[in-house]
Protein backbone atom coordinates (compact mmCIF):
# COMPACT_ATOMS: atom_id res chain seq x y z
CA UNK A 1 0.00 0.00 0.00
CA UNK A 2 1.50 3.24 -1.23
CA UNK A 3 0.71 7.35 -1.54
CA UNK A 4 0.72 8.55 -4.57
CA UNK A 5 3.45 10.60 -4.40
CA UNK A 6 1.21 13.26 -6.39
CA UNK A 7 -0.81 13.49 -3.66
CA UNK A 8 1.88 14.38 -1.05
CA UNK A 9 3.64 16.69 -3.29
CA UNK A 10 0.04 18.57 -3.79
CA UNK A 11 -0.29 18.88 -0.11
CA UNK A 12 3.23 19.74 0.44
CA UNK A 13 2.41 22.83 -2.05
CA UNK A 14 -0.57 23.88 0.22
CA UNK A 15 -2.74 22.72 -3.01
CA UNK A 16 -4.87 20.63 -0.81
CA UNK A 17 -6.59 23.19 1.97
CA UNK A 18 -10.26 22.35 2.97
CA UNK A 19 -10.68 26.14 3.76
CA UNK A 20 -10.65 27.18 0.19
CA UNK A 21 -12.87 24.69 -1.06
CA UNK A 22 -15.70 25.65 -3.31
CA UNK A 23 -17.58 22.44 -2.46
CA UNK A 24 -19.98 24.35 0.02
CA UNK A 25 -21.01 27.01 -2.58
CA UNK A 26 -24.11 25.02 -4.14
CA UNK A 27 -27.56 26.69 -5.29
CA UNK A 28 -28.63 26.68 -2.23
CA UNK A 29 -26.15 28.62 -0.30
CA UNK A 30 -25.63 31.27 -3.73
CA UNK A 31 -29.21 31.73 -3.15
CA UNK A 32 -29.27 32.35 0.57
CA UNK A 33 -26.24 34.35 0.24
CA UNK A 34 -27.86 36.76 -2.21
CA UNK A 35 -30.80 36.96 0.00
CA UNK A 36 -29.11 37.72 3.19
CA UNK A 37 -27.21 40.48 1.38
CA UNK A 38 -30.45 41.96 0.09
CA UNK A 39 -32.26 41.99 3.53
CA UNK A 40 -29.16 42.65 5.19
CA UNK A 41 -29.08 46.25 2.96
CA UNK A 42 -33.13 46.76 3.21
CA UNK A 43 -32.41 46.60 7.29
CA UNK A 44 -30.15 49.21 7.59
CA UNK A 45 -31.35 51.39 5.60
CA UNK A 46 -33.75 51.56 8.88
CA UNK A 47 -31.40 52.13 11.33
CA UNK A 48 -29.71 54.75 12.85
CA UNK A 49 -25.61 54.57 12.50
CA UNK A 50 -25.84 53.33 16.06
CA UNK A 51 -27.75 50.71 15.71
CA UNK A 52 -25.78 49.77 12.36
CA UNK A 53 -22.83 49.89 14.23
CA UNK A 54 -24.49 46.90 17.16
CA UNK A 55 -25.98 45.32 14.22
CA UNK A 56 -22.17 44.86 12.86
CA UNK A 57 -20.86 44.00 16.11
CA UNK A 58 -23.53 41.66 16.61
CA UNK A 59 -23.16 39.99 13.09
CA UNK A 60 -19.02 39.61 13.96
CA UNK A 61 -19.49 38.12 16.87
CA UNK A 62 -22.15 35.53 15.40
CA UNK A 63 -19.54 34.54 12.64
CA UNK A 64 -17.33 34.31 15.10
CA UNK A 65 -19.11 31.94 16.97
CA UNK A 66 -19.55 29.73 13.39
CA UNK A 67 -16.14 29.82 12.56
CA UNK A 68 -14.86 27.82 15.72
CA UNK A 69 -18.04 25.51 15.85
CA UNK A 70 -16.43 25.00 12.10
CA UNK A 71 -12.75 24.65 13.03
CA UNK A 72 -13.93 22.31 15.68
CA UNK A 73 -16.53 20.35 13.75
CA UNK A 74 -13.27 19.83 11.22
CA UNK A 75 -11.00 19.00 13.92
CA UNK A 76 -12.91 16.05 15.14
CA UNK A 77 -13.50 14.62 11.66
CA UNK A 78 -10.01 15.04 11.00
CA UNK A 79 -9.43 12.97 14.77
CA UNK A 80 -12.45 10.61 13.08
CA UNK A 81 -10.47 9.99 9.84
CA UNK A 82 -7.21 9.66 11.14
CA UNK A 83 -8.50 7.01 13.63
CA UNK A 84 -10.46 5.53 10.99
CA UNK A 85 -7.18 5.48 8.46
CA UNK A 86 -5.28 3.75 11.38
CA UNK A 87 -8.07 1.02 12.41
CA UNK A 88 -7.85 0.56 8.35
CA UNK A 89 -4.12 -0.28 8.07
CA UNK A 90 -3.76 -2.36 10.81
CA UNK A 91 -2.46 -5.64 9.87
CA UNK A 92 -6.06 -7.58 10.53
CA UNK A 93 -7.06 -5.61 7.97
CA UNK A 94 -4.80 -5.54 4.71
CA UNK A 95 -4.06 -8.56 2.47
CA UNK A 96 -0.14 -8.83 2.24
CA UNK A 97 -0.68 -10.82 -1.05
CA UNK A 98 -1.70 -7.38 -2.97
Amino acid sequence: MKVKDELIEQLFLGNLSPNNSFTFKTENYISARDQDEKLYEQFVKMLDEEQVTLLDELLEAKAAMTDEMVFGAFKDGFKLGMGLTVEGLASKYIDEDE
